[in-house]
């Protein structure tokens, strides 16, 4: 089901433009995002996915000024509505972060401080970004918890991080980001370190609170299987660039990149488990190593001449549907009925 059918507003809640970031490291100025842009509206779920160290988690730490010491945007813009988030200075992006932009990473109980209830790191934000006594605090933080399902929530938010399981961990994380009510949550790889049950009930809950809450959702992960259950729009992110942009259900019928198609290929069919899934050869090139021209071409199995020189940009291939392949109008790719 496209935007415009789910009722979504036309107007985007977030906006990334042409962002650029690099990371000086041993001397050199290495560019790690080039050119990243994508629109998110309320509602909307926007999955981010690609190999490890493809730019996926950076973009999410550029859009929340959450960046290295050693890291900086030196082009493009983030904007929440009208407000550039580049343009603010630290104390304002503080106020804009927890209030408005909500986060939960990966591995929830790294995340926790070990020295403090949950309850207590729950009511900071409150009072840090609400202005809440102690006393309306400790209300709303049964409230969230409740809001996250975690039973016994008037009890428990005495209780310390390492007396909570992975996926009760997560669901903690999950009540800190939603504290403020944002308007856009980033989620980055909420469900890597939980098992399958638990990642379908949290998963299952981030759908749930977004539908009643009305916020965007910008989901960062490796796994296919999880864009396909959640996501109404993905974006394929290559070493540091998207590849690829479409409705979900357009992007597993008729990918438009090779990477895409390698991605796509990799997964194990259960519905014909003796079909035998390629993995991509190669891995993702080194910041200090990157091919000229498209910098998949290396282990692009399309690859001719004019790849190994021209970095093609997003080009329109459907409605909806952008590839930044440069033969993007040639190629019918493997399981594609008709050329895109």
């Amino acid at each position: 089901m496209t935007a415009l059918e789910k009722g979504r507003p036309d107007r985007p809640v977030l906006s990334v433009r042409d962002l650029r970031v690099t990371v000086r490291t041993q001397g050199q100025e290495l560019e790690v995002l080039s050119d990243v842009g994508f629109d998110l509206r309320p509602r909307q779920t926007l999955g981010i996915v690609g190999e490890s160290g493809s730019g996926k988690s950076m973009t999410a730490f550029a859009v929340m000024g959450l960046l290295a010491r050693n890291a900086r945007v030196t082009d493009g813009q983030v904007l929440l509505g009208d407000v550039d988030l580049l343009s603010l200075d630290r104390r304002q992006l503080s106020d804009v972060r927890g209030r408005d932009i909500g986060m939960i990473y990966q591995e929830a109980r790294r995340s926790l401080n070990p020295a403090f209830t949950v309850g207590d790191q729950i009511a900071e934000v409150v009072r840090r970004h609400q202005g809440a006594s102690r006393k309306e605090a400790r209300a709303r933080v049964v409230e969230l918890l409740d809001m996250v399902r975690i039973p016994r929530a008037a009890e428990r938010m005495h209780d310390y991080p390492h007396m909570f399981s992975g996926g009760m961990c997560q669901r903690v994380m999950l009540a800190i980001a939603l504290a403020c009510e944002p308007k856009v949550l980033i989620a980055d790889e909420p469900t890597t370190a939980l098992d399958v049950t638990v990642q379908a009930s949290v998963l299952s809950l981030l759908h749930d609170l977004q539908d009643e809450l009305g916020m965007a959702l910008l989901l960062i992960t490796h796994d296919l299987g999880v864009v396909a259950d959640i996501c109404d729009d993905v974006a394929v992110m290559y070493a540091g660039r998207i590849v690829e942009r479409a409705p979900v259900d357009d992007l597993f019928l008729r990918p438009a990149h090779p990477y895409t198609e390698g991605l796509l290929g990799a997964i194990p069919n259960v519905l014909a488990p003796s079909d035998r899934f390629v993995a991509i050869p190669g891995s993702v090139p080194p910041l200090d190593s990157m091919p000229q021209g498209c910098r998949f071409h290396p282990r692009c199995p399309y690859a001719e001449d004019r790849c190994t020189t021209e970095q093609p940009p997003l080009i329109r291939a459907d409605a909806g549907h952008g590839s930044a392949c440069v033969r993007v109008h040639e190629l019918e790719l493997q399981g594609v009925a008709t050329r895109v």
